[in-house]
């Protein structure tokens, strides 16, 4: 697990859900991080089948974030809550408070630049080194 990173360079934060239940009922986790950062809307997976017990697997959130300058990026705790098949009741999982330290200045031309430069900006991002943080979680 990576805890620092160069601004301007890509990172993803993967929460991974395992256990036994109704996936399509967990929500995506809302990250409410400083506007220094881009955060883009997470890319979901499934994975997951029938056993005698029910539905069971993981479901996976993988959030891609590039901070924009240099410092401490606190994304802070946030829950997901889903229904416990053995207690019968609802259950929050707390995903802990993550850090990541952004250091050196940009290099990169701002997005708004580069669209004016640029049609296709997945190729801009894709050249970037990714770093991942990742957090599992485990559900009944």
């Amino acid at each position: 697990n990576k805890d620092s990173c160069k601004v301007d360079e890509v990172v993803t934060l993967k929460y991974i859900i395992n256990g036994r239940g109704n996936f399509d009922a967990i929500n995506t986790p809302e990250l409410q991080i400083s506007q220094d950062v881009e955060i883009y809307d997470p890319e979901v997976k499934d994975q997951y089948g029938i056993k005698n017990s029910g539905l069971e697997g993981s479901k996976k959130f993988e959030f891609t974030i590039i901070p924009k300058q240099a410092g401490i990026i606190i994304i802070p705790k946030s829950s997901l809550s889903y229904f416990d098949l053995t207690e019968k009741k609802y259950v929050e999982i707390i995903l802990p408070e993550q850090q990541i330290y952004a250091y050196g200045t940009s290099q990169l031309p701002s997005v708004n630049e580069k669209i004016e430069k640029q049609n296709d900006v997945a190729t801009f991002y894709d050249v970037r080194k990714i770093s991942n943080l990742q957090t599992k979680t485990h559900a009944r």
